[in-house]
């Protein structure tokens, strides 16, 4: 714009020039000189109006610009908090899906400690009946014992007959003493197993009451990255809809 009005500006000078030249002739040439001089206020104007047009121009150009770049520049705002948006809420499935996992194995572990539960009181119930025919065993052989203490201090030893009953009971209280003690044995190993059973029970239920707790940890953490991730969900929409009203 600058260029041309030079050049028209040049050319003005140039025929004003020429109308001078011709002003010192005395042929009555006013009125070509008035004309030019209109001409030239005209073009001044114009010239005026083009440079006024050009600075429009170039404030708008650089307005434009300045727009363009606070779009782009939301653009890229946009597209990072999309894709942080995106990583979280992969995130969260992860989380989601190792929450699932761990309350399955929860529920795995309560139906084992519910088993094993089951078999405890099933040995436990066993172990108190044979108690009590170890119980009925050591009645048997105390009522025995006494009957022998009995007899041995009013027995006849002269009489064989006394003898061979007193002997026959003496054996039948050994053998009587035998399975008493076998079944002791027998007794004592059970209740070992019985509380070799209580001692695992007692360390799965350990284990499973740490699961409960570290599920419950996890399971907050979660319902807390869900509430940031909707927070970041809706700061987002509202930026979207900020942006798109601005264009």
């Amino acid at each position: 714009m600058t260029v041309r009005a030079s050049a028209i500006t040049a050319t003005l000078a140039a025929v004003l020039m020429g109308a001078t030249a011709a002003s010192a002739q005395p042929s009555g040439d006013n009125n070509r000189l008035g004309q030019c001089v209109s001409m030239s206020r005209t073009v001044d104007a114009q010239v005026l109006q083009l440079e006024a047009n050009d600075r429009a121009l170039t404030q708008r150009r650089t307005e434009i610009e300045t727009f363009r770049a606070e779009v782009d520049a939301n653009d890229q705002k946009l597209t990072q908090e999309k894709s942080q948006l995106e990583q979280m809420a992969s995130q969260l499935d992860q989380q989601r899906a190792s929450l699932e996992s761990g309350s399955s194995q929860i529920d795995r572990q309560k139906s084992e400690l519910s088993s094993l539960s089951s078999q405890i009181d099933s040995r436990r119930a066993q172990l108190e009946a044979d108690g009590d025919r170890l119980d009925g065993l050591r009645s048997e052989l105390d009522s025995l014992g006494g009957q022998i203490d009995s007899m041995s201090a009013s027995m006849d030893r002269t009489n064989q007959a006394e003898i061979d009953r007193y002997n026959a009971m003496v054996n039948r209280w050994n053998s009587l003493r035998s399975r008493y003690n076998s079944a002791v044995g027998s007794w004592d190993a059970d209740k070992e197993r019985f509380n070799s059973m209580v001692r695992e029970w007692n360390g799965r239920r350990d284990r499973f009451n740490a699961n409960i707790d570290q599920w419950n940890q996890d399971r907050d953490r979660f319902n807390a990255a869900i509430q940031e991730f909707n927070q970041r969900r809706d700061n987002f929409n509202r930026n979207v809809a900020a942006v798109n009203g601005d264009r």
